[in-house]
């Protein structure tokens, strides 16, 4: 586990809106679920609709790309609790960067991206082709958060010192050791989450680099006026461009 916020006033721990929001839905979903299972099993089916399958997605239950990073496993109490520590450590800065809409389509897309990659690893018979959880999307916070933060310093497992930009050395280490295991966690949505991280970050940031390259090309190709400068006076002696 990683601690970003030791050395920051006891502020730098409060909760962004969105954060709160999404921590406290996952909280109460994951509550519903596990009392479904065990005392309203009539109503579990509900759940059972939410969890991807590559079967029932190719199928055209497409929902399931997104609504299986609603609810975790109920084996395993610590995959709700690792996925919201990550959030909260990681989320908060990237809500406050981008805003709370924008900071929950990037879960969302992040959690597509993860589903996208268990059916497409199950299509290539390389994966079981099923996943609950927001690791995903947690996995393209952290990346994304490590690039804009490259030089911050972090705590990694709360002892560790390393810079933001080697959480993402981890998040692909951990993702190899998780694809040669035999535990629950789908290293195919680790993996898209990853990948979903670092082009969003790619696109987010050099997003005025990119453009500038496809006004390059479009006037090479001379579909584009290249633009003229103009020179305009400033004062008696003093001219800008």
């Amino acid at each position: 586990m990683v601690n970003v916020g030791s050395r920051f006033p006891r502020s730098a721990w409060a909760p962004t809106r969105a954060v709160l929001g999404l921590l406290l839905a996952l909280l109460v979903l994951q509550l519903a679920y596990g009392f479904s299972f065990h005392f309203v099993q009539g109503v579990a089916f509900v759940f059972d609709g939410m969890s991807l399958r590559t079967e029932d997605v190719l199928a055209g239950e497409v929902w399931r790309l997104a609504s299986y990073g609603l609810i975790h496993s109920l084996n395993n109490p610590m995959h709700l609790v690792i996925n919201a520590m990550m959030l909260f450590f990681f989320g908060r800065d990237l809500e406050q960067r981008w805003g709370p809409w924008r900071f929950l389509l990037f879960v969302l897309l992040g959690v597509i991206a993860g589903g996208v990659a268990v059916v497409a690893a199950s299509l290539l018979h390389i994966g079981i082709g099923a996943a609950i959880g927001v690791s995903g999307a947690c996995e393209a916070v952290v990346v994304t958060w490590a690039l804009f933060n490259r030089n911050r310093d972090v705590l990694l497992f709360m002892v560790a010192p390393v810079k933001g930009i080697w959480l993402i050395t981890f998040a692909i280490a951990m993702w190899m050791l998780d694809a040669v295991s035999v535990s629950e966690i789908s290293a195919a949505a680790h993996f898209g989450g990853i990948v979903f991280g670092a082009l969003a970050w790619l696109v987010l940031a050099r997003r005025q680099r990119i453009g500038l390259f496809v006004d390059d090309a479009l006037v090479a190709l001379r579909l584009k006026k290249k633009p003229r400068l103009t020179i305009v006076p400033k004062g008696p002696d003093k001219w800008v461009h």
